[in-house]
């Protein structure tokens, strides 16, 4: 209890410096269903959207199930309104219960849980994301949860079953993509090798296969109810967005670069697990050689992606044949009484879970953002960090946290850029006295609904001679602007330009920096160090 409460502690610590961040990314539209739902509580994604220009009925093609929603209207029905950091501060819980379940797991397949559970915590993936108001925590805690209260059934605790389910069903609840680590379990359980070894669980597979499958069962009628409602099927549009637009190519060598980048301070894994020599020198080159099938502004980018993509690449080699190893010692009834006594099967399901949970985000994702990794994290720690010495721990936890820090504040000033800018954009805005529109996304668009303006679609026509448009400048690297319509995008005058910058010398999410922490379709790095502006807002006016 008293490991549980010390990491309790070190994740609020970690959550409430940045508590105050801007909101930004796909933040807004959770917040936007969470307002619906205070209304319609059964379908809070019957409210219209705007996403990227395109005007839309409802959310009802939005990419996550609605179980943060709920707990976001909560919130909003607790504090009265929205406001940053009572939200976020109330929102550490997820971050809280998702260290607390990994800590429970490491028990079980470390010799070193609460520094496996320290780096996981202080990992720049999840330090980052744990403020945010979106699905990766929380669905990322339930799944650990859930996990964690399966393998206490695995040992013979009575009950575990009934909470182990109902994790689950909050999981798949929260994000679709929890249905991938937990069909590798399901499978794991079908082929389980080692059933008959001790402990045996009461109630045996059935019970098991039962409590696995009521979280997907729960989202199949919760998808047939969506259909029946809004007469079309919620993931249609989502599977025609996403299809077109992946590279498997490209998410295999971002996903290569963020892992190296992410997952712990690059290469301090190799001295804490000691690889070989042979392994970093072809690491390094099979990174350098890939490096050449994209296409790079410049020699530095190029070189820093060599750096980060060949520790990730390291990282998974190493994981990959480590696992491959104990599989193989398992299925032929090894003496290994460490790996028995933790698990009846827990190194062949954390090893799916890490192949399979990577190949999906590679070949179904449209890019690679940094916060899917949070769900390759956790198996790839209990693979790799197994037999890891205190003092090695140690060394590897503490430039971790140092770095987890320095992104988490580059991300602060780049999601806080945008708010502090839409403030002075529409004070310079107002004193012209003509009214405002908004031609915006993500982070500048909710700050600017906020103030009052009004999002345009790609077609509107509402806007009259005279009326003010703020929308990003149109760069070749503008992140967040879309076309207007002919009659406005081809008849407006910039009257003024307000540059979005900060001298903070890392960047998370700038093209011209190649960095692309949320996204690979900005950078293929996942943080560089750059102190170019972040972006930059114009006020424009409809001539007559």
């Amino acid at each position: 209890m008293r490991a549980r409460l010390a990491l309790a502690v070190i994740v609020v610590a970690g959550i409430a410096p940045f508590s105050g961040r801007a909101v930004h990314l796909d933040e807004h539209l959770y917040l936007q269903a969470a307002r619906a739902a205070q209304t319609n509580w059964l379908f809070p994604q019957q409210t219209p959207i705007v996403f990227f220009g395109t005007a839309s009925p409802d959310l009802a093609a939005h990419t996550h199930p609605p179980v943060i929603e709920y707990y976001l209207a909560a919130l909003f029905w607790l504090f009265g309104g929205f406001s940053e950091v009572p939200f976020r501060l109330a929102f550490s819980v997820f971050a809280i219960a998702a260290v607390v379940a990994f800590f429970d797991l490491a028990q079980r397949f470390t010799q070193q849980p609460f520094l496996v559970a320290l780096l996981f915590a202080w990992s720049p993936a999840f330090f980052v994301y744990a403020p945010t108001l979106m699905m990766d925590i929380p669905m990322l805690a339930f799944l650990l949860a859930g996990f964690a209260f399966y393998f206490r059934h695995l040992d013979g605790r009575r009950r575990m079953l009934v909470p182990a389910a109902v994790s689950f069903t909050l999981a798949v609840g929260t994000g679709y993509t929890a249905l991938v680590p937990l069909a590798c379990l399901t499978l794991t359980v079908l082929l389980d090798p080692l059933r008959s070894l001790p402990p045996k669980a009461a109630g045996g597979p059935a019970k098991e296969l039962l409590a696995l499958a009521a979280g997907p069962l729960i989202l199949g009628l919760w998808l047939i109810a969506m259909t029946v409602h809004f007469g079309e099927f919620p993931l249609a549009r989502m599977i025609d967005y996403f299809l077109p637009r992946r590279s498997i190519l490209h998410n295999a060598l971002a996903t290569l670069s963020f892992l190296g980048g992410t997952a712990a301070f690059p290469w301090i894994l190799g001295w804490t697990l000691r690889w070989k020599p042979a392994l970093c020198i072809a690491s390094l080159g099979a990174a350098a050689a890939a490096s050449f099938l994209l296409p790079w502004p410049s020699g530095p980018q190029q070189l820093w992606y060599i750096v980060l993509s060949s520790a990730g690449l390291a990282v998974l080699v190493h994981g990959i044949a480590n696992c491959e190893l104990r599989i193989a010692n398992l299925w032929g009834r090894s003496s290994d009484q460490f790996a028995i006594r933790n698990s009846q099967f827990a190194i062949p399901f954390l090893f799916l879970w890490l192949l399979t949970t990577l190949l999906f985000f590679v070949v179904i994702g449209d890019l690679i953002a940094v916060r899917y990794l949070t769900l390759v994290l956790p198996p790839l720690y209990l693979i790799l960090l197994r037999e890891a010495s205190r003092r090695r721990m140690i060394h590897a936890a503490i430039p971790t946290a140092v770095l987890a820090i320095l992104i988490a504040s580059a991300d602060l000033a780049f999601v806080n850029s945008h708010r502090d800018g839409v403030a002075r954009v529409v004070a310079a805005a107002e004193r012209r006295g003509s009214r405002m529109w908004g031609a915006t996304e993500l982070g500048p668009r909710f700050y600017l609904e906020r103030l009052g303006v009004p999002t345009l679609t790609s077609q509107d026509d509402r806007p009259q001679p005279g009326d003010l448009v703020i929308r990003p400048k149109w760069l070749p690297d503008g992140l967040f602007r879309y076309s207007l319509g002919e009659r406005l995008e081809n008849n407006v005058t910039v009257l003024e330009t307000f540059t979005l910058g900060h001298d903070f010398p890392l960047q998370t999410f700038n093209t011209r920096a190649g960095a692309g922490f949320h996204s690979s379709r900005t950078g293929m790095t996942p943080f560089a160090f750059s102190r170019s502006a972040f972006d930059v807002l114009e006020v424009t006016q409809l001539r007559p």
